[in-house]
């Protein structure tokens, strides 16, 4: 979350779009400012695509937003941004897996972005000092675990339909940070997961970006399986690259010395 327009700038790069005639079908003109782009550019090495500028315009607006997009695409960059154009405020993102967390983590230390990792095994340790730092914005990013927010501790990390029950409670910043713009990003959300997740979290009026981007790499193929399931193999031998999956490491040996016996030069 971040609140752009409580900051202070010397050049206004964004702003919210205010005359109707200049609205397009989105409900918000894409903005296309260069210089906000080379900032991009400067700092995390990329340019950035059009709908993470919509992202951008949202936020801008004070509009939440939710983007879906593929694994790779590059949705992070959307609430990298704000601490590109806005870097005395602090972006608060809450994740739920602390690998993920870590490999974000690198790549604002790649753009020398200063963040706080507070996870739920951190709870009964959080000094005063780090508190007071995050409230002087010391840090643009602040990474957290839904129970950081809600101070309940690692112990409610429950499986099945109450997993990780805090999540559920994340409608509830809403009331603490009125007028804070939410951005919510995902690889993969179902029409009834998307409809369940914007009431939980109070996000109707979210405007929702859907990517959807055509794989040139991967392509769909029949090949009729030969009774002998080996010989079936032969047609990976000499591919690029080849990923394939075992229920059992026997059979994954048992292809494996298969294959290695045809091409011994292949590793």
């Amino acid at each position: 979350m971040a609140s752009p327009s409580q900051a202070v700038l010397k050049t206004p790069l964004l702003s919210p779009v205010k005359d109707n005639d200049d609205i397009d079908d989105v409900g918000l003109q894409l903005f296309d400012c260069p210089e906000a782009i080379s900032h991009c550019q400067q700092v995390f090495k990329c340019t950035p695509k059009e709908e993470q500028l919509a992202v951008m315009t949202h936020i801008v607006a004070k509009i939440d937003c939710i983007l879906i997009a593929p694994c790779g695409w590059g949705k992070s960059l959307g609430f990298y941004l704000p601490m590109v154009f806005w870097p005395c405020r602090v972006t608060a993102i809450i994740m739920l897996l602390l690998a993920l967390m870590a490999d974000q983590q690198k790549k604002l230390e790649k753009a020398n972005i200063l963040y706080k990792n507070l996870s739920g095994s951190d709870i009964d340790i959080i000094d005063k000092d780090t508190i007071q730092r995050i409230f002087k914005g010391d840090f643009p990013a602040v990474f957290m675990t839904p129970e950081i927010v809600f101070g309940q501790g690692p112990k409610l990390m429950l499986w099945g339909s109450k997993f990780r029950l805090e999540y559920n409670r994340l409608g509830e910043l809403r009331v603490w940070s009125p007028g804070v713009p939410f951005l919510g990003v995902t690889a993969t959300l179902t029409d009834d997961a998307l409809a369940n997740t914007t009431e939980k979290l109070f996000l109707d009026e979210a405007y929702v970006i859907h990517v959807q981007e055509d794989h040139t790499n991967l392509c769909l193929k029949v090949h009729t399986q030969p009774k002998d399931a080996m010989k079936g193999l032969s047609h990976l031998l000499g591919k690029d690259k080849t990923i394939m999956y075992f229920e059992k490491i026997s059979l994954l040996i048992d292809v494996y010395m298969y294959l290695h016996c045809k091409r011994p030069d292949l590793q």
